[in-house]
């Protein structure tokens, strides 16, 4: 009763800080301060006007807080799939290669000029194609053995291929070679309302499918022997939850590009907060991504004045010395 109770209060003081986040997002996020309850209350009895508050809220800091919370969600869920499958703290989304190979699908559809009005739904195409593509290539290659150890290492050799065929895009880009950078270093600026409806599917069809096996990925994270041995198929589940991770990974990719330790960290601070069950901690760490992604945007917004930074920069900037804490703590602790 007592757990219970606590658990419950954890996850309202979660939500409770996503609603803070971005509250203070839509109001302080930019040169303007603006009330966001004053234009969701037009919207709500029909009023609309023209002036200069509610486009930018309606056109741009909306969109993008829902684009933080959608991402950064989604990395958060798909790193504590990928850590519980391959059984690593470290593991995170990009780990099998899927940032290389989908950015070869971006960077291709970037070098073709497609980067008009329907790019916010091209470039996610791409990119789902092309890292389903290297997946593929992937379970292909590692098909004789299975093991996760095959797994990680077929995917480590195919990313670094992949990344010389991702760096010749780069030098034959010419002009587009800006774009496909600030591509590169994942930046939630030019996101629009299309590419926030392409995140929602993907956030939706990604936790229904998740927590479905969450209670299969729990046991699969201790070991294969224990799973085989409750009945479960565990190269099905497994390649199950590979696939879709895939495909929701690769959907962020192609809408911002690729933002480092935000699916690294996320897991681990929702075991701290709410022990280890990948049941509790598909939608904590949904919540908790979001949170954070969102509070590096806006970090990335008002850091440096007058300059608007790459959130990507901001993610790598504190992820980096959050890592250095999670592997001293993997050493100090080899269980966690």
């Amino acid at each position: 009763m007592k757990d219970n109770l606590i658990h419950n209060i954890k996850c309202l003081s979660l939500l409770l800080a996503l609603i803070l986040t971005s509250t203070i997002y839509l109001v302080f996020a930019g040169e303007y301060i603006i009330s966001p309850l004053e234009h969701i209350w037009n919207y709500l009895i029909g009023f609309s006007s023209d002036n200069v508050d509610e486009l930018i809220f309606w056109n741009l800091r909306l969109p993008r807080l829902l684009t933080c919370i959608l991402v950064g969600g989604i990395l958060g869920t798909v790193g504590i799939v990928y850590q519980s499958i391959f059984r690593n703290p470290l593991a995170d989304p990009y780990i099998l290669g899927v940032s290389s190979g989908s950015s070869i699908g971006v960077g291709i559809c970037i070098f073709m000029g497609q980067t008009g009005i329907l790019s916010g739904l091209l470039m996610p195409f791409y990119g789902i194609i092309a890292g389903c593509i290297s997946l593929g290539i992937i379970f292909l290659l590692s098909k004789k053995t299975k093991t996760i150890l095959n797994l990680l290492l077929t995917g480590l050799v195919l990313s670094t291929f992949q990344t010389a065929i991702f760096s010749l895009i780069l030098i034959l880009s010419g002009e587009e070679l800006g774009n496909i950078f600030r591509w590169t270093v994942g930046n939630v600026s030019n996101t629009s309302m299309e590419s926030v409806t392409l995140l929602m599917l993907a956030a939706l069809l990604g936790m229904v499918i998740i927590q479905y096996y969450a209670s299969a990925l729990n046991i699969l994270s201790v070991s294969d022997e224990l799973a085989l041995n409750v009945g479960i198929n565990i190269y099905k589940t497994r390649n199950i939850l590979l696939i879709v991770s895939t495909i929701i990974t690769a959907t962020v990719i192609g809408c911002v590009g690729i933002l480092g330790f935000v699916g690294l960290i996320t897991p681990h601070i929702s075991k701290k907060l709410f022990g280890c069950s990948i049941k509790d901690n598909v939608t904590t760490s949904f919540t908790i991504g979001a949170i954070l992604l969102a509070a590096a945007d806006f970090g990335a917004i008002k850091i440096v004045s007058q300059l608007e930074l790459p959130v990507g920069i901001i993610t790598s900037l504190v992820g980096a010395p959050a890592l250095l804490f999670i592997t001293s703590q993997v050493d100090k602790n080899k269980e966690y």
